[in-house]
């Protein structure tokens, strides 16, 4: 199992964030072809759960896995699986094939207004 694991710099608008906001560390942990996204254990705000969870090709922007959970709850239990979206909650982009080699950015909303993006390379 391998650890890729790169946080993107967050720039000055998030010492802007509203005190009930709050921002988390996330991994991505790719065992064979699955991808999962974890908060890291070392941050004390980590979340149970996400909100949101949007996945792009970093070049290009290009979604290529979206989900969301209904009414804004919390519903994503946490590790999330890229393509996979548990019961009663709606993915907006279907799950592409992610292509080795290819760095992909992910940013999850979780509950209480946390945020946390994190870039990885499929391997």
């Amino acid at each position: 199992m391998g650890v890729v694991r790169r946080t993107l710099a967050i720039g000055a608008g998030a010492a802007l964030l509203a005190s009930c906001s709050y921002v988390f560390d996330l991994e991505a942990v790719q065992t064979g072809a699955d991808v999962e996204f974890r908060p890291v254990n070392r941050s004390w705000n980590a979340p149970d759960c996400a909100k949101d969870i949007d996945v792009r090709a970093a070049e290009t922007g290009e979604d290529v896995w979206s989900i969301e959970s209904p009414r804004g709850n919390c519903n994503i239990p946490f590790p999330a699986t890229y393509g996979v979206a548990p019961p009663d909650n709606r993915e907006i982009t279907e799950a592409k094939p992610l292509i080795p080699g290819t760095t992909y950015t992910v940013e999850v909303v979780a509950e209480g207004s946390g945020y946390a993006s994190v870039e990885f390379e499929y391997r």
